[in-house]
């Protein structure tokens, strides 16, 4: 990590109770910018079950005004507005649970 970079961390346990997976990232946003700071990407630490993955993919469809019609579809979507390319390699066949 460079001087020119942040490191912020939030807990989304809890999918269940806690559906709106975008929450967390607005979150860090909103501090990146209180801080100067651009939020380039994220990164999901273990596993994420697919509900999640699809309720997150229903935030920004809706918010987007977009129409998806295939699992694929909605995880590429998420993977690509999270940017959780950004920081490493994000492989939805490892790392998505049913």
């Amino acid at each position: 990590m460079s001087a020119e970079s942040a490191h912020l961390s939030t807990f989304g346990a809890e999918t269940e109770t806690k559906p709106k997976f975008g929450r967390p990232l607005a979150w860090c946003w909103y501090c990146g910018q209180e801080l100067g700071l651009a939020v380039v990407g994220s990164q999901i630490v273990g596993l994420v079950p697919l509900k999640a993955m699809i309720q997150a993919a229903e935030y920004y469809a809706l918010r987007e005004n977009l129409f998806l019609l295939e699992e694929d579809q909605k995880i590429r979507l998420v993977v690509d507005r999270l940017g959780l390319h950004s920081v490493g390699a994000f492989n939805p066949k490892e790392r998505v649970i049913e």
